[in-house]
């Protein structure tokens, strides 16, 4: 079903150049904790400025506007998803949202996304900077918030593991 609307819309429209879904998440046991708050829109590119508006696995680009950009940037760690979206979708390029669940996304404590938030958010302001030229402020980027919030609790560990020593 996703992909047969998704070939169908290519061949309307030459600006399709990726296909998503919906996604839940997983505890690492494989209970279902919830599902992932995708945006149910078709999205372009400026919908990635101040949120992240969709689940990265769910997503299905087209090979050629991938090869089209040089890929995926190796020097960025954290983040490359998100550059490569907003180089793949320069333009009037966008991608085409199909209500239907493609994927379970596990949430591991080693993984990336759970252990290094704080970096990614911080990394997710730069490359939003480097593509808009700006970040939409700091309280209007739902990177910005999240880096706080995990500035926060970083801090706020440090400080609870700081005070266990202490005592």
């Amino acid at each position: 079903n996703l992909l047969a609307q998704f070939s169908k819309r290519m061949e309307e429209d030459s600006n399709v150049v990726g296909v998503f879904g919906d996604a839940q998440y997983l505890s690492e046991d494989g209970d279902v904790l919830g599902s992932y708050q995708n945006q149910t829109q078709d999205l372009k590119r400026e919908d990635f400025k101040l949120n992240w508006p969709l689940a990265q696995p769910s997503l299905f680009l087209l090979r050629k506007a991938v090869c089209e950009v040089g890929g995926v940037d190796p020097f960025l760690y954290l983040g490359m998803d998100l550059d490569l979206f907003l180089r793949v979708l320069e333009g009037r390029r966008y991608l085409l949202y199909v209500p239907q669940m493609v994927v379970n996304v596990r949430l591991q404590p080693n993984s990336k996304s759970v252990r290094l938030q704080s970096e990614t958010a911080r990394n997710a302001l730069q490359i939003i900077k480097k593509h808009f030229g700006e970040t939409g402020g700091p309280n209007e980027s739902v990177y910005a918030r999240e880096y706080g919030r995990s500035r926060r609790h970083e801090i706020t560990q440090s400080l609870q593991k700081s005070l266990v020593r202490i005592v």
